[in-house]
């Protein structure tokens, strides 16, 4: 229990640290337009990195490789993973993906002004290109590195795996509805799912890029059948989302085995974590979720100034007092 407590301590004070970060960050670029979104997202995920890094590098001398900026076998086998795990996230989440396909065409209907009026193909195809870019410096590159490379790689192995997997994917998940206040149930739990593959993804391989191709992908593909039917193409659209579907299906067939890796590893981390660790690391997600819900309500009250002050406070307190115990070795 008390190491449990000092894992904690230090992840909240990190957490307060990175919040810290994100509110200069956010003062210093002013977040006008597009190009000044792209630049705090990327340098989000630097400031993440640098300051997960230098925390672990002095806890437990830490390298870039343990914070998951490795390569599992190479960088095409990593690639490869990491599609076929979209690959098996896609067909998981068809049902719902169809189920919404005119709510996410609504959304995307109102941003189709920056598009100019030129053939469906060459429009998926730009739109491909940009969704890429997006899709990975908005969200796969800076929540990869801190919900994948730190939060779950820090529980996993100072707990177990089964607490690293479940305070990464349920806060990932839930705390989406902040960050997007008009996702209904079904969106949620669309990124509910996601989060949990992602999270199995970097179990089955310790590498960010594996992680961060099926999340990148999984930000963009989707997008297809819901552009195809806010262009006005309903019955195109349905025929989108089950083609590409069938398409995915013929891609886990040809690496099914990389699936049954996968499938092991999974088996292994609740194995290993036992029943106890499993229900501790459920609870400990939907309390960090609890923890981001408060701060979303303090945000919505108080200036930034304010929540500078109290974050600085409370990052200094919870991290301090993780180092009173400076080194908890792993259990494996």
């Amino acid at each position: 229990m008390k190491k449990t407590a000092v894992v904690f301590s230090e992840y909240l004070g990190v957490s307060f640290i990175i919040a810290i970060f994100g509110i200069l960050l956010h003062r210093f670029l002013g977040l006008e337009n597009l190009l000044t979104n792209l630049a705090y997202w990327l340098s989000r995920g630097v400031v993440i990195a640098v300051v997960v890094y230098a925390v672990r590098r002095l806890k437990d001398n830490w390298t870039l490789k343990d914070l998951g900026f490795r390569i599992h076998r190479s960088w095409g086998k990593d690639i490869w993973f990491g599609f076929i795990g979209f690959c098996v996230l896609y067909i998981v989440l068809l049902p719902l993906e169809v189920a919404n396909i005119s709510v996410y065409a609504d959304s995307i209907s109102k941003n189709l002004g920056m598009f100019p009026d030129m053939p469906l193909p060459l429009l998926l195809v730009i739109m491909t290109l940009t969704s890429l870019i997006f899709g990975f410096v908005t969200g796969a590159w800076h929540e990869e590195i801190w919900y994948r490379g730190y939060i779950q790689g820090l529980f996993s192995r100072k707990i177990a795996p089964a607490v690293g997997f479940f305070i990464s994917f349920i806060p990932f998940g839930l705390t989406h509805h902040f960050s997007h206040p008009d996702y209904n149930v079904v969106m949620i739990l669309n990124v509910l799912i996601s989060g949990a593959v992602f999270c199995l993804i970097y179990y089955a391989t310790g590498s960010l890029l594996a992680a961060m191709t099926t999340h990148t992908l999984a930000n963009v593909i989707p997008v297809y059948a819901p552009f195809v039917f806010a262009k006005g193409y309903v019955a195109l659209s349905y025929v989108t989302a089950f083609g590409l579907g069938l398409i995915l299906l013929g891609f886990c067939f040809v690496g099914r085995t990389e699936l049954k890796e996968l499938w092991t590893k999974t088996k292994q981390m609740f194995s290993e974590s036992g029943i106890l660790y499993t229900v501790v690391g459920f609870l400990l997600g939907l309390l960090v979720f609890l923890i981001a819900w408060g701060r979303s309500v303090f945000t919505d009250r108080y200036g930034s100034s304010i929540r500078l002050v109290v974050y600085a406070v409370l990052g200094a307190l919870f991290l301090g007092l993780s180092f009173i115990r400076k080194r908890i070795p792993d259990p494996r």
